[in-house]
């Protein structure tokens, strides 16, 4: 099944309905809403309501230790800091009593962690709140990141893995669970944490300040003197890109990720299939299927595969400075302007009347939610409004709205702790976990350049 294909057999039922007008592209906010028509600000007005709710659904699933629940046990942490970015995003306070906890949860957990997805959240949920005293969590966390990208495989073919990332970290060293832990007994109350301004003047932490023992450590990896064994299977494109965002936060606090990322994006493009979409897993080219394995339930070109492999290769691009990123035209690259037009061409239109967009059917469209905000996560990276004239925000926002239950939450695939509620507060709320990237991009002729033409309706990148 092609991308288009894929997409229409996720998203058809609300799909179907949406029918061709511009609508409100902006977040929800009351500056955006003074601007707008009685109609867009009735939506505007929609949507806030719709997060409110889900806010509070969010919050009711706290446990008393400051957790969420999910199922399987190791993966508690990284659902409780995605419920903690998710209210932080929502308007909940650093202050608030739940983030409080949460963010306490995460920190004693988190030494330990070795769960990639949940190293991944953590770093996100910590930079996020902002509090200074956590910088030595996101250089852990970061460290434990790099020591799980597969750096070379014992397969006959290489790009299996290499540049990605499985589900499993290597257990931390005595020392450095030690030195946590003395973090965590010094820790002093924070007051008022605040969120990094974006585009904000704050210098940029460098290698240098990080401990000895973790600069000497990454030079090992880097080198290829540490080499750390990894227990996980092959390395998959939802991880990597969970594991990119997570470096590119902790890019922030002086952890040098660059290799990680290059590295990354070589693997990116061998993946890349030729009509620019991304798969789970490596296909390969001559035998049609997945390796090793064969036939797998995700075996397909899907639209939140095609998102992350944008996302990764973004990432390569914003980490590029001086006379590399002179060199370097993002406008020009074969494998961006496939992939954006891959999206580009299933994006729809949002509805006229945001009324007629009814829920979907029971059982379609499990994981719409992680999918839209995949989606979302792209086009704020890449500082994309529109695609082909599309206002891809309004008709996710639409669906979503139509798909929201009674109690304020979204069920699909990834409900248990509230995951698909948190993806969806996160779209709507236009969460930008890249802010720094997006700022120097609008600097960038090449990308200025890529953005506008995609931009345009009926437009498609050069």
């Amino acid at each position: 099944m092609n991308l288009a294909g894929y997409w229409r057999a996720v998203l058809s039922a609300a799909a179907a309905l949406l029918l061709g007008c511009p609508g409100w592209a902006q977040g929800p906010g009351k500056a955006e809403e003074a601007k707008l028509t009685k109609g867009q600000q009735a939506f505007a007005k929609q949507v806030n309501q719709a997060i409110d709710k889900g806010v509070k659904y969010v919050r009711g699933l706290q446990q008393a230790d400051g957790s969420w629940p999910r199922s399987v046990p190791k993966q508690q942490v990284g659902a409780t800091a995605l419920a903690g970015l998710a209210l932080l995003e929502g308007g909940v306070p650093p202050t608030d009593k739940a983030i409080r906890k949460a963010a306490d949860f995460v920190r004693k957990r988190c030494i330990n962690e070795t769960f990639n997805y949940s190293t991944s959240l953590a770093i996100m949920f910590l930079d996020r709140l902002g509090d200074p005293q956590d910088v030595p969590f996101i250089e852990h966390l970061a460290v434990r990141l790099l020591s799980s990208q597969c750096r070379s495989v014992a397969s006959a073919d290489p790009t299996l893995q290499i540049g990605g990332w499985s589900y499993d970290s290597p257990e931390p060293t005595p020392a450095e669970v030690q030195r946590l832990n003395a973090c965590l007994a010094n820790r002093k109350e924070a007051g008022g944490e605040k969120a990094p301004a974006e585009g904000g003047k704050k210098k940029r932490r460098s290698a240098k300040d990080l401990p000895v023992e973790l600069q000497n450590y990454i030079k090992g990896l880097y080198a290829g003197t540490i080499r750390p064994i990894l227990r996980s299977g092959p390395s998959d494109n939802s991880n990597t890109q969970f594991a990119l965002l997570a470096l590119w936060c902790a890019r922030r606090h002086g952890v040098p990720v660059e290799p990680a990322l290059a590295l990354a994006e070589q693997r990116l493009r061998r993946m890349q299939l030729a009509d620019g979409t991304w798969t789970y897993l490596f296909r390969h080219p001559a035998l049609g299927k997945f390796m090793p394995g064969g036939k797998m339930a995700d075996d397909g070109p899907s639209a939140q595969m095609t998102c992350c492999g944008l996302i990764g290769l973004g990432l390569y691009y914003g980490a590029l400075e001086g006379p590399a990123s002179a060199k370097k035209d993002i406008s020009r690259d074969v494998a961006v302007v496939r992939g954006l037009k891959a999206v580009t061409g299933v994006v729809g239109h949002p509805a006229a009347d945001p009324g007629t967009v009814r829920p979907l059917p029971r059982g379609r469209g499990k994981k719409m939610y992680y999918t839209l905000w995949t989606l979302e996560r792209m086009c704020v990276l890449f500082d994309i409004k529109v695609m082909g004239g599309k206002d891809w925000y309004n008709w996710g926002a639409q669906i979503l709205l139509a798909n929201q239950g009674g109690d304020g939450s979204w069920q699909g695939d990834y409900s248990d702790g509230g995951c698909d509620t948190c993806f969806t507060l996160l779209f709507l709320k236009r969460t930008n976990l890249t802010h720094d990237l997006t700022v120097n991009r609008r600097k960038n002729k090449g990308s200025m350049k890529l953005i506008e033409a995609i931009e345009a309706p009926g437009g498609t990148p050069p």
